[in-house]
């Protein structure tokens, strides 16, 4: 209740009144809804898929087979790194965290998408499931579509790159290779 009272404060915000505030309000209530719900039904696919895991891993172990490499046991278990949070997150810091994990655990660059996909949250797990049928096993096509929702093009890394400066204990080191990052 609570958020669709925020979405009514900001329709009138927008200048909205009477039938077009509440069919505002009740239309970001309702995208609202779906986000959860397709959230929810992305975990419990995930949560399957590890299950399913975790019994054929039970099932191999019984039957004495040992000669299973465990990092290419299961590629789509879920990542040991936090999942994006884009409340806290910036989403090309996280995207190169995601890589440096990737290459450090030696994944195919081919699982990369579904191994990310299990990390998104909120908007950007939105943009995930709106990519195409070819396009959603395709890592550089959804690090695209990500940088794009988030405006982080060219325009955006120039505004950000002009506007830093050192934040609150970073080293001169690190100040470096972030504006880097944005060049």
């Amino acid at each position: 209740m609570a958020e669709f009272q925020s979405y009514i404060t900001m329709g009138e915000d927008l200048g909205l009144k009477g039938k077009e505030l509440i069919f505002f309000a009740k239309g970001l209530d309702a995208q609202a809804r779906d986000e959860r719900q397709k959230e929810r039904e992305h975990q419990r696919g995930l949560k399957e898929c590890e299950l399913r895991i975790a019994e054929e891993n039970a099932k191999s172990r019984s039957s004495g087979k040992t000669d299973v490499d465990p990092s290419k046991a299961s590629p789509f278990k879920k990542p040991e790194i936090p999942c994006f949070n884009e409340k806290t997150d910036e989403i090309d810091s996280y995207l190169k965290r995601f890589e440096r994990y990737a290459i450090a655990t030696g994944k195919p660059k081919s699982d990369w998408a579904m191994l990310l996909s299990a990390l998104l949250t909120g908007k950007a797990l939105t943009v995930y499931s709106r990519l195409s049928d070819d396009d959603y096993k395709n890592y550089d096509t959804l690090k695209k579509a990500l940088l794009f929702t988030y405006e982080l093009n060219a325009d955006g890394f120039r505004r950000k790159f002009r506007g830093s400066k050192p934040e609150g204990g970073e080293t001169y080191a690190q100040f470096v290779e972030r504006i880097t990052g944005y060049l």
